[in-house]
């Protein structure tokens, strides 16, 4: 397909971006939602939701150089098409946590409110920054303990880490 036709399509550049990172995290989205399918306790599924997102990303890093770039791009140039894929991308962790909510796991609140929370807060730990991967393991490690440390806040009880040994 010839760079003139993709104009039959999108009116520019932007537009294209957009439709590449909405399609790339729509896959996302298909992967991590088993992820929250989970009967595992809370703490584990939001560890291993996030870890895996982390993986994604580094392998999207690695794969695709321009990837970093032109989700600045569209992230600067396009803040409302950035926020529509953000928030579809929120949508299974809100739904998961309200599941979780309404079993008792988790303390009330809303759950749009905590899933948009939780992404922020973990964010630097989500996104690759050098990429090699003593860089992740570093990354996957802050991902942990920023986990542990959130979930002695939302959950309705106390539950043991999955490292430590009770005492």
């Amino acid at each position: 397909m010839s760079p003139a036709h993709l104009y039959n399509f999108f009116k520019n550049k932007l537009d294209l971006a957009v439709a590449v990172l909405a399609d790339i995290n729509r896959g996302y989205e298909d992967e991590l939602r088993d992820f929250l399918k989970s009967d595992q306790p809370v703490e584990k599924v939001l560890l291993t939701y996030f870890d895996q997102e982390l993986m994604f990303h580094a392998r999207d890093l690695q794969r695709h150089a321009g990837m970093k770039p032109l989700l600045q791009m569209v992230r600067n140039k396009n803040r409302m098409a950035y926020e529509r894929i953000e928030q579809r991308y929120l949508k299974n962790l809100s739904v998961y946590l309200d599941r979780q909510i309404s079993v008792g796991q988790i303390k009330p609140q809303d759950p749009v409110k905590l899933a948009q929370l939780l992404h922020v807060i973990t964010h630097s730990a989500r996104y690759p920054t050098f990429g090699s991967s003593a860089d992740i393991e570093i990354q996957r490690h802050s991902l942990r303990d920023i986990i542990e440390l959130l979930m002695t806040g939302i959950l309705t009880k106390k539950m043991p880490s999955a490292g430590k040994a009770e005492g």
